[in-house]
């Protein structure tokens, strides 16, 4: 099997199997706004839909700057570290503070 099938075969099983773990996670993030379950799942999905435009967008600006399509990996990955900080730095911000009480 040639590298680049198997690269493809392998990208796409990865894919697919992590569009799912959104599904998983929305309600875990809902028990968190019990008094409010339809605000914390629309800020929750907006918070997934900007993110998708960003990617987009980002991906757009590598190639309009004149770099070819391989470049646009790179950005993606760029990206993914840039919201693995953001993350990163919330959760150390939030550590100090107590705990909210997930919904029962």
């Amino acid at each position: 099997m040639p590298l680049a099938l198997l690269v493809l075969a392998l990208s796409s099983f990865a894919i697919g199997t992590t569009e799912f773990v959104i599904t998983g996670l929305l309600p875990e993030v809902v028990g968190f706004g019990k008094d409010a379950p339809n605000l914390v799942s629309t800020i929750n999905i907006g918070a997934f839909n900007t993110g998708n435009a960003l990617g987009a967008w980002a991906g757009g600006v590598v190639i309009d700057a004149g770099f070819d399509l391989t470049r646009v990996p790179l950005a993606a990955a760029l990206m993914a570290l840039i919201g693995f900080g953001a993350t990163a730095l919330t959760y150390l911000s939030a550590r100090g503070r107590a705990a909210l009480a997930p919904a029962k």
